[in-house]
């Protein structure tokens, strides 16, 4: 609201603050799997990766800023409809995504290759997509499009 309110477009709101949602978190996964490949996690105090997940997972709330509030600005009366749709994909990542992890760990035994950093590269994945196709323009998906011919 605030920096709608100090004039910036609403498409640079959600890309600013999904783009902080993305960064935080890679940034913390990003300082555990380097904690893991040290092996720091023998000399790191129990607190570190602690607080790195705990931050991480804090600085993703952003997101409600950004991506989760995108599906009402393209369409309010079918932004239920299109969060359902999107939220079934990220789920059906979530269920492939157990299955190379587990591959991945019992191969490397590596928590680093397993899951922080692929985690890390699907967050920067996710930022370039956002960033460069997301746009807060209203579409009105119940107008009829005029026929090639029609008058």
């Amino acid at each position: 609201d605030g920096l709608r309110s100090d004039g910036m477009p609403l498409t640079q709101v959600r890309k600013t603050m999904q783009t902080i949602g993305f960064a935080i978190p890679a940034v913390c996964l990003g300082l555990l799997a380097a904690l893991g490949a040290s092996g720091g996690e023998a000399t790191v105090p129990s607190a570190v990766p602690i607080g790195l997940l705990c931050v991480g997972i804090a600085g993703g709330s952003f997101s409600l800023a950004g991506l989760y509030s995108s599906h009402a600005d393209l369409n309010v009366k079918y932004s239920g409809l299109v969060n359902g749709i999107s939220t079934t994909f990220g789920a059906l990542s979530g269920v492939f995504s157990n299955a190379y992890a587990g591959a991945t760990l019992a191969a490397t035994g590596s928590w680093a290759q397993a899951i922080f950093l692929p985690s890390v590269l699907f967050y920067l994945f996710g930022w370039l997509v956002y960033t460069a196709a997301y746009d807060a323009t209203p579409i009105d998906w119940d107008a009829e499009e005029d026929a090639p011919g029609s008058t």
